[in-house]
Parts: structure tokens; C-alpha cells; sequence
């Protein structure tokens, strides 16, 4: 390493004289201090309190914060799973490698700006800025990619019931249907320069609904023809939810507010929420949740009227994709600022990493088994986050912050949400 920001990884062959090196980036900031986990994992102190984490293969997994001043010192445990930091103001920390595999896989030159998994194959489809459709396993091998045949980028997917058809939405308020193996299916129109979300509900004669960037909404019969029009949000419709039954489904934007539809299209509820825009928005599994968030950095639980359970803040700088856990009670939050963080109901924190990507991510979902999450955003990559022991997630997550807790006095939402829920070392 170096003092501007160069870190290598050297890989020694058949002899120490013959050897091949990988640089890793970490931002042109001045190395301080180096270390290696037993599994191969390199960790790169740096002069701004961050500490870096690659794998074996030299992919970035993580950057963790945590010291004030320059980190200049690391030290791993011999054949274990933790290590310490120590930077030059007298602060010290003792961390553990996360209890699930954090993977990360270039898929395209442009951004991935939606992402869903199949129902029941370990498969995911992504709609990709360029304007292609690509199927990947849940282990990241490219199965299919196609030209959905729309100019402009693709802004949204989702899988029809069955898990035979897929339908994706673009810049130029188009959404056409497709099968899984990428056999073109109906065009569908909508009057308007640009569809930001699209999603299907899940009933036998279900229908396509689709949010535009002039705040209007629009729903298609899955088969047929025939469509309608309603006036949803000023300034933008952003993103959109539907209920697991499929009878009704949820809707924000650009003005701060959920509102509930009906399947038909009638408004049955809603609340505003915000003075600054919402991104973000999910049902939880069991349809009694539904969470909203948005530029405020601020995650919203409604009841299924849209009346306020709960608020709490995730202090990232803006919402921009949700998702919850199947069988878990659990909700993933993704962030402009390219974190990615979990949380239980009640607000407590599970996961935090900070600029997971680095850059903002958009897609975010979790598969049927709430085994994998899989988020996405506008480096081009793909990012699998292995959900393992919630129970130790929990505990962890508390513990990781326990220090920030005790220091900063404006975190008492946070400070209460951990109080009762015992810390590791």
C-alpha cells in the first residue's frame, strides 16, 4: 500500500521471482495500515477513519466506519473471525467478519435500475440502462439477455404469476410483455414520456399497473386490451406496491404521499407523509405492513389503511429502493449513498454497510425464501447479501454501533431500539 490510495494484491506462482498483482481502488486516500483475515480477506486501514475489506479475489466487499482520525493500525485474529483497528487519536475497535457471504459481480457497463427474483427458480431477472433484459441465477451466471426493444433505458421489471412471463418498462412509456426466455409478447402504451415502476398483481386475470414520471398511473388488463388513466401524484409517480392478495396496491412520489388503490383503480386510503419526495415502498409478506420512505433518509411503517405504526430514521441519505423479508420480520433499506442496511420492525439495525457499491442503488429484493438479497444500482454491479443468523444479526448490529450510541446524544431513537438487546464482542 500506499500513500496515494494504492493498495496491490500479489498472487506468487510456481516461484517468489514469478508473480502477477491486482490493483485494488480505494478512492486515491493514503493507505496507513494493512492486514489479512485467515480466509484471505485483506483489510486496508485508511487516513480518514475508513477501513476497507476485499476478498481473496480482490473484490470490494465492504467499507466500514468507525474512528475519528487516521486508521493506523489492524490486526487479525490467527485462524479466526475477528480483528481490531487502532487510528492516532487514541481510539481503538474490535470487529467480526459478517456472519453471511457479501458477493458482488459486474453485469453491465450501465446501470441496473430493477431487479426481481423468480417465484420459485433460483433465478433473478434485471433491467438493465443500456435497454437489455438479462436472467441470471442466484449465483450470478448469465442464463439469457435480450434487447426489450425499447429506446431509451429500461426503468422497471416484474414477473407475471407463474413465473412464465416477465413485463418491463422504459423511458418512453412503454411496457411490453416478454416471456422468461425472451420471446417478445403485447405492447402495452401509456400516454406519457415515461414509465418509472411497473408491477403485476398476483391474480389469475391480474393486471399491469405502471407509474409515470407526470405523477399519472395507468392499469392493463394482462391479456386484452383496454386500459385506464387516474390522477395519482404531483410531480411524479415513483414507485409502486401491491398487496399480496392483489387487491389493492400502493402508490407514491414526488409529493411526499402513499395513496391506496383498489385493484379497479379506486383510492381506499393513503396519508402524507412528507415535505420531500418518496422513492421507496413495500408490502410486508403478510400484507398488515406497508413501509415508505424516501429523500428524508426517514423509513415509514403504515398500517394497511395507510395510518402511521411506526417511523424511524436510517440515516442514509436518500431512500431509494425497500424491500422486506419473506418469513422474517425484516426490511432492507438501499440508499443513494450506496449503503445497504436491514432492520427489524421495531427499527432496530441488523446489517449496516456503508457504500456497498459507492454509487446509488436502485434494485433491491429478496428471493421467495428470504435466503438472498440481491440489490443493484448505477456502477453497473450486482450484489448478493447471504442472509444467515438474524438472531446474532441483531445482536451484532447493536453492538457495532454501541460506540456511536454512547457518544452521540441525537441518536436516541437508535439508543432505544438497542437497549434491551444484548452486545457481542
Amino acid at each position: 500500500a500506499d500513500s496515494t490510495g494504492g493498495v496491490l494484491l500479489w498472487t506468487l506462482n510456481a516461484s517468489a521471482s514469478d508473480a502477477t498483482s491486482q490493483q485494488l481502488s480505494t478512492a486515491k486516500i493514503p493507505i496507513r495500515s494493512l492486514a489479512v483475515m485467515a480466509d484471505g480477506r485483506v483489510l486496508a486501514g485508511d487516513a480518514v477513519g475508513r477501513i476497507h475489506v476485499w476478498s481473496a479475489e480482490g473484490k470490494l466487499l465492504a467499507t466500514l466506519k468507525g474512528h475519528q482520525g487516521t486508521v493506523t493500525s489492524l490486526a487479525a485474529e490467527p485462524g479466526g473471525q475477528r480483528f481490531v483497528s487502532g487510528d492516532d487519536v487514541g481510539g481503538w475497535r474490535q470487529w467480526r467478519q459478517q456472519p453471511r457471504a457479501v458477493e458482488s459481480l459486474l453485469v453491465g457497463q450501465t446501470a441496473v435500475n430493477s431487479l426481481r427474483f423468480h417465484p420459485s427458480r433460483p433465478e433473478l431477472a434485471l433491467a438493465i440502462g443500456d435497454g437489455t433484459v438479462q436472467i441470471r441465477t442466484t449465483q450470478g451466471r448469465l442464463l439469457q439477455v435480450w434487447s426489450a426493444r425499447m429506446s431509451g433505458h429500461l426503468s422497471s421489471v416484474d414477473i407475471l404469476p407463474g413465473g412464465e412471463e416477465l413485463v418491463v418498462a422504459g423511458s418512453t412509456g412503454r411496457v411490453r410483455l416478454w416471456s422468461w426466455r425472451g420471446v417478445e409478447g403485447q405492447l402495452k402504451r401509456a400516454d406519457t414520456a415515461s414509465v418509472t415502476a411497473v408491477r403485476v398483481t398476483p391474480r389469475p386475470e391480474g393486471k399491469i399497473l405502471a407509474g409515470s414520471g407526470d405523477g399519472t398511473l395507468w392499469i392493463w388488463p394482462v391479456r386484452g386490451e383496454g386500459r385506464k388513466r387516474l390522477e395519482a401524484h404531483q410531480g411524479g409517480t415513483h414507485a409502486l406496491a401491491v398487496h399480496p392478495s392483489g387487491e389493492r396496491f400502493a402508490s407514491t412520489g414526488q409529493d411526499g404521499r402513499v395513496r391506496i388503490w383498489s385493484e379497479a383503480g379506486d383510492a381506499v386510503g393513503g396519508a402524507n407523509l412528507s415535505k420531500q419526495p418518496l422513492a421507496a415502498l413495500g408490502y410486508s409478506p403478510d400484507g398488515k405492513r406497508l413501509a415508505a420512505a424516501g429523500h428524508e433518509g426517514r423509513l415509514f411503517l403504515l398500517d394497511e389503511r395507510g395510518g402511521v405504526q411506526r417511523s424511524f430514521p436510517t440515516y442514509q441519505t436518500r431512500i431509494t429502493a425497500l424491500a422486506f423479508a419473506p418469513g422474517q420480520e425484516l426490511i432492507a433499506s438501499a440508499g443513494s449513498d450506496g449503503s445497504l442496511k436491514l432492520w427489524d420492525y421495531s427499527g432496530r439495525p441488523v446489517f449496516v454497510a456503508e457504500e456497498i457499491l459507492g454509487h446509488t442503488l436502485y434494485g433491491l429484493d429478496f428471493d421467495p425464501l428470504g435466503a438472498n438479497l440481491a440489490a443493484a444500482g448505477d456502477d453497473g454491479r450486482l450484489i448478493y447479501l447471504r442472509i444467515s443468523n438474524l438472531n446474532a444479526l441483531l445482536r451484532r448490529g447493536c453492538s457495532w454501533l454501541a460506540d456511536t450510541l454512547q457518544r452521540d446524544g441525537t441518536l436516541r431513537e437508535l439508543k432505544d431500539a438497542c437497549q434491551d438487546m444484548p452486545t457481542t464482542k
